[in-house]
């Protein structure tokens, strides 16, 4: 019997999508527009199911990205899976953010991989992980970058930094031994690590699952009463 699991990323400005058949990605549909999680998330989920010629009934499960990240992205992507499991009585599967972008960049024995998420000014959320077999050595937690960030992980192997938080923390670091990898996440990442999680039976509760924010949102409040 075919799996197919449609995975959700929307952690950052990109509001990505991607149909997997047994952990390979067959279907892609992804944009930086800004806010558009909430006007196009489900729009590309049902364009991806038509276009492949499915329907609803035919999914295993729903993967999504659990956060850190947007508050809103994230709020979003869950909301939207959570309905799409409801509905259709399926599983729902997490998984870590960061851990997508660590992924994204494939084998790399040399290195550490640090995947960073924007978190405003000069703070991150953030994790590393081994090059090689993505253990997580540390995190997930907010940072706040300075000329000493990751420092000790430099005396042992060279940092690839990775995630739309990496370029500014790249330009503070400024050592040749630090690189710069992807810098957007893509759902095309998680159709791999989602069939893992399917095939073990690793499934959220749908009604008690809320993202991974690390810190409260940004709220303002209205100077001027009206």
């Amino acid at each position: 019997m075919s799996v197919y699991i449609i995975h959700i990323e929307s952690s950052t400005e990109w509001c990505s999508v991607a149909l997997a058949k047994h952990g390979d990605c067959i279907a892609l549909k992804e944009t930086d527009q800004p806010r558009s999680h909430s006007s196009l998330l489900s729009v590309y989920i049902n364009d991806i199911i038509q276009e492949n010629r499915l329907t609803y009934s035919d999914l295993n499960a729903v993967c999504v990205s659990i956060g850190p990240g947007s508050y809103t992205g994230l709020r979003v992507g869950l909301s939207t899976a959570k309905g799409i499991c409801y509905a259709q009585g399926i599983p729902l599967i997490a998984l870590d953010s960061l851990e997508i972008l660590a992924f994204q960049e494939g084998d790399q024995p040399d290195h550490f991989i640090v995947p960073m998420i924007d978190a405003r000014r000069m703070e991150v959320y953030t994790s590393v992980y081994e090059g090689s077999n993505k253990k997580q050595l540390a995190g997930p937690f907010s940072h706040i970058i300075t000329e000493r960030s990751f420092g000790e992980y430099l005396k042992t192997k060279n940092l690839i930094l990775c995630g739309n938080g990496a370029k500014k923390a790249l330009d503070l670091l400024e050592s040749d031994r630090i690189s710069l990898g992807n810098t957007r996440t893509s759902a095309k990442a998680m159709c791999e690590l989602g069939y893992q999680e399917y095939l073990k039976n690793e499934f959220k509760d749908t009604a008690y699952i809320s993202p991974q924010y690390l810190k409260p949102p940004n709220i303002t409040t209205a100077k001027k009463i009206l």
